[in-house]
């Protein structure tokens, strides 16, 4: 059987509550095209395991599993499932994520197809806030015109997983720290818009649930902070001269965002121990942005310590 042009990936563990969603949003999607769904599970223990059994008897054409004998964490898992196909394109839902929109993958691929110079394409999605009762939010545009690069990619993360479509040769090997890092998405979507350049489909077309079992929903704000920066300094490493001075700015930027988050949970120990990472970081890129963090961290302690202020976390 010759390989489908797309395979859609979707990672699940204890996903039961919304495994069918995620699948039939895939499902639904009308092509011109074959497409098959990958679907890597951690060794669910909540009936999820199941649920994608029974998908696979019925659609043994269109569904493979990995089907983890042990619980081998996110990272391992989702690098199984993004190493596992040899399709052209590669589309992503989360478990407890969905699509709505039956032409969603039929519009991005076309799009791709037509314009090589192109190595991602991706569309606003709705957020759905679960906790403590369901609230719809559309995630509005975030940037100006339809196409972004690579240095708006580093800057900010313009790309929900559920939304994006793109090239696998553009990805290449994955690098050995994918093992360890969080986030695994951002990286992924650096690496591959290298060289290349990023489209926006101005259609919402799936659904980002936010809930309190997901990966980030019980973390305080610190944790996001430290494995992002963990995160660009390991891309660091792998990144093109072209775009090494804005992951320095990146770098530069997050521990700062470190120190505040900091000081706002009152670890002022460890806000103190960011100050020297903030200086030696690798930012030369003018004495203007240090002038900015030594005021930043000159004014926050006053505002901390004398004035008993909170400081209010920016950036990001």
């Amino acid at each position: 059987m010759n390989e489908p042009l797309v395979s859609v990936c979707i990672i699940t563990f204890n996903h039961a509550k919304y495994i069918r969603n995620a699948i039939d949003g895939v499902l639904i999607q009308k092509t011109n095209f074959p497409f098959k769904i990958i679907i890597a599970d951690d060794c669910s223990t909540d009936g999820t395991r199941e649920i994608i059994l029974e998908y696979k008897k019925k659609y043994p054409d269109i569904v493979t599993l990995i089907l983890q004998e042990k619980n081998v964490g996110v990272n391992q898992n989702w690098i199984d499932m993004v190493s596992a196909p040899k399709s052209k394109y590669l589309a992503f839902c989360d478990g407890d994520d969905y699509w709505t929109a039956p032409y969603k993958l039929q519009k991005q691929v076309e799009f791709l197809e037509n314009n090589p110079d192109y190595a991602i394409c991706y569309h606003p999605v709705e957020y759905l806030y679960e906790d403590p009762e369901p609230k719809r939010v559309f995630n509005e545009n975030l940037i100006e015109g339809n196409t972004i690069y690579t240095a708006d990619l580093i800057r900010n993360n313009y790309i929900s997983t559920c939304s994006c479509v793109l090239r696998r040769e553009c990805i290449g090997k994955i690098p050995i720290w994918f093992k360890e890092t969080v986030p695994l998405d951002l990286p992924l979507l650096i690496m591959a818009s290298f060289g290349k350049k990023i489209f926006r489909i101005n259609e919402k077309m799936s659904v980002y649930r936010v809930h309190n079992e997901s990966i980030w929903g019980t973390k305080k704000y610190t944790y996001y902070v430290i494995n992002t920066l963990n995160m660009f300094s390991n891309l660091e490493k792998r990144t093109p001269p072209t775009y090494l001075q804005l992951v320095k700015d990146k770098i530069f930027d997050l521990n700062l965002e470190l120190y505040k988050a900091y000081l706002f949970d009152n670890s002022i120990i460890s806000a103190l121990k960011t100050v020297p990472r903030i200086y030696s970081c690798g930012n030369h890129q003018s004495m203007k942005n240090y002038l900015m963090a030594t005021k930043i961290i000159a004014v926050s302690f006053i505002r901390k310590f004398i004035k008993k202020r909170a400081v209010p976390t920016i950036l990001l």
